[in-house]
């Protein structure tokens, strides 16, 4: 007989530990485990079989095998240790050495997690989803929420947005937008891969109790360093220089986007350059003024030496005379030579200023070039700011203006959220914020009326639902068809050839002439049936008649829809029952476990016409509410009119 094994040891069960022997084999904190997983992207595991009972935390045995070697861990240790040093010098009163021990506390560096995770440039762009919508999200957050949530912390945020929205503007790779009541929904593609993020709107945010805010600094952390290098490579890919310069001054009045300094990458090389000349310069005055007071020294010491050697001044000018002659030659090659060194250091012969700067690729986003905005106090503007120059628009904010009363002609369009303006501009548009986000998402300018201020808009359709799949058709996305195809007809016929359009022009006039030969026999025929009535011509023209008219007219034609849609032939019943036999003979068929999946499949199916047939209801109700609503005004009016 062989030896009993232990239980536990082999098979599949012994391929993972839970987390109480996890944190006694690395000899650390439960806290510090925590953030050690999240930094390196460990997670629990759900094995099948396990030895220590099924209400535990389970991780892989090479997991933490893994984490035994990574130098954060060394860092964890020395921060607890000098935690432990920092509180024993408090303890003894020392306060002056503790605020200088305090200045040596550890740093923990992230670099080498980010290059272990993301090996390539376009792992990092896909997984960027999460750390861009936890940056905005603690850019709106207030400070000091856990330890470590500083108030730089918050600024730290806002910069990194920033930056982002700067790029992506630069770039044009905004595709859609869209405002829900969560907050503003954005989708991005770079380097081909799409990139969702969610900005909250930036009122006061409810902070949850239950909420542990030190889980959230710690990937708040390693999305700091995740972001850092996401930026620099794209700044650097369109030959802009990173970290751009920030504005105090435009940052305390708000400028936005505007608040950075975005330089290329030649720009900052020859301010570089500019800075060692003069740098250097400096350095050769120091220089020379210091061969100045030695060549006074040395002066004075051969003044010293001529009173001591008055035997030896004839040999001595001699040598000083044959000295003068050489002197001239070997300066002349002394200056030559740094003259060469200076043109060494100081040629920029690359960075010339008429060398092209590097293209920022092509911009498809190009629907607001040139027209100007002027935004109101009251719209988001850090938002459309955002997506105006994503669209290749010029922005300009109402706060920021010198003059308010000064009327600026280059202004077209001017975006409020009031029900009324008092001072109007005859030149511009004035449009509500929603015109920016539809816009954006038609990729066109759509016509301004639907949009105007006291206007009730139409409403905010999402550009990442695709109404085929679904099932459902919004109307208002048949509206915005329309629009857009009307916006491209011009450019169809600006390519027809002059035969082609004579012969579309000749069909449209048929055309024309049909409808108002139509209308003609309609007209006649209503005025056949007024005369069977007994109704006068000149009585039978006034408007109140034709208004009862167009009612009844109206409510013939819903009661003969309601007709239509309740009446079902006997052959289609016929046809709609042999198809679901058809049907159940199939599907008895199958296999139990094909079946299960069937069955799964035709509940979401069912699911998803349920929920379209709802909308349907509702949007035919509505229809109905708004034409009882203008039946009733007619009434009203017609009877101020009898009464008058």
């Amino acid at each position: 007989m062989g030896k009993e094994r232990k239980k536990g040891v082999t098979g599949i069960a012994s391929n993972y530990v839970t987390r109480t022997k996890a944190v006694r084999k690395l000899q650390i904190s439960l806290k510090d485990f925590r953030r050690l997983c999240i930094l390196k992207g460990i997670y629990p595991r759900a094995p099948k079989k396990v030895n220590s009972g099924k209400n535990k935390t389970y991780y892989h045995v090479k997991d933490i095998q893994f984490l035994q070697y990574e130098p954060v861990l060394d860092k964890f240790r020395k921060i607890k240790t000098f935690i432990k040093k920092h509180k024993r010098l408090l303890a003894r009163g020392e306060t002056y050495d503790a605020k200088i021990f305090a200045k040596k506390r550890p740093t923990v560096v992230l670099d080498h997690l980010v290059k272990e995770r993301y090996p390539q440039f376009t792992d990092a762009l896909r997984d960027m989803d999460d750390p861009l919508s936890m940056l905005y999200l603690f850019a709106i957050l207030p400070s000091r929420l856990t330890v470590g949530h500083t108030p730089e912390r918050v600024q730290l945020c806002v910069r990194m947005v920033r930056e982002w929205e700067t790029i992506i503007s630069r770039m044009h790779a905004l595709d859609k937008v869209f405002v829900s009541i969560k907050g503003i929904y954005y989708q991005a593609t770079v380097q081909g891969q799409p990139i969702v993020w969610l900005a909250p709107h930036q009122f006061k945010q409810h902070l949850p109790d239950d909420v542990d805010y030190r889980v959230m600094l710690t990937f708040l952390h390693f999305y700091e360093t995740v972001a850092t290098f996401v930026n620099y490579k794209l700044y650097h890919d369109e030959g802009l220089h990173y970290p751009p310069r920030l504005d105090e001054q435009k940052d305390a009045s708000r400028y936005g986007i505007g608040a950075l300094e975005v330089k290329t990458l030649q720009e900052k090389a020859r301010e570089s350059a500019a800075e060692y000349s003069t740098n250097k310069n400096k350095m050769d005055e120091d220089e020379e003024e210091d061969e100045e007071e030695e060549d006074e020294e040395e002066e004075e010491e051969e003044q010293k030496k001529q009173k001591s050697q008055k035997v030896l001044q004839q040999e001595v000018a001699a040598v000083v005379s044959l000295l003068g002659k050489k002197r001239p030659r070997e300066e002349e090659t002394e200056t030559a030579e740094t003259e060469d060194d200076t043109t060494q250091i100081d040629d920029f012969s690359v960075l010339d200023p008429s060398a092209p700067v590097p293209s920022l690729g092509e911009l498809p986003n190009q629907f607001f070039r040139g027209l100007k905005f002027l935004l109101g106090r009251e719209v988001p503007c850090d938002s459309l700011e955002f997506v105006i120059l994503c669209g290749s628009g010029t922005v300009v904010r109402e706060a920021l203006l010198d003059n308010p009363n000064e009327i600026d002609n280059s202004i077209t369009h001017q975006i409020c959220d009031r029900p009324t303006v008092r001072k109007r501009v005859l030149t511009r548009e004035y449009v509500q914020p929603q015109w920016i986000y539809d816009s954006f998402n038609c990729k066109m300018c759509l016509p301004v009326e639907p949009y105007k201020p006291g206007a009730k808009p139409p409403p905010h359709l999402s550009p990442f639902v695709d109404d085929e799949s679904e099932g459902y058709m919004p109307k208002q996305k048949d509206v915005l068809d329309q629009w857009m195809s009307k916006a491209k007809k011009p450019k169809a016929k600006a390519v027809v050839d002059p035969v082609v359009s004579a012969e579309l022009d000749q069909e449209e006039e048929e055309e024309n002439k049909a409808k108002q030969a139509e209308a003609l026999e309609s007209k006649y025929h209503r005025e056949l049936a007024q005369e069977r009535k007994g109704v006068g011509y000149s009585e039978g023209k006034g408007s109140d008649e034709e208004d009862d008219e167009d009612e009844e007219d109206d409510e013939e034609d819903e009661e003969e829809e309601e007709e239509e849609e309740e009446k079902e032939t006997a052959a289609e019943m016929k046809k709609r029952l042999k198809a679901e036999k058809r049907k159940e003979m199939a599907v008895g068929m199958m296999t139990q476990k094909k079946a299960k999946l069937y069955a799964k499949m035709q509940y979401g199916i069912n699911k998803k016409k349920d929920k379209n047939t709802k909308l349907l209801n509702k949007r035919k109700a509505l229809e109905k509410d708004t034409k009882k609503s203008k039946r009733s005004s007619k009434r009203l009016k017609k009877k101020a009119r009898t009464t008058a």
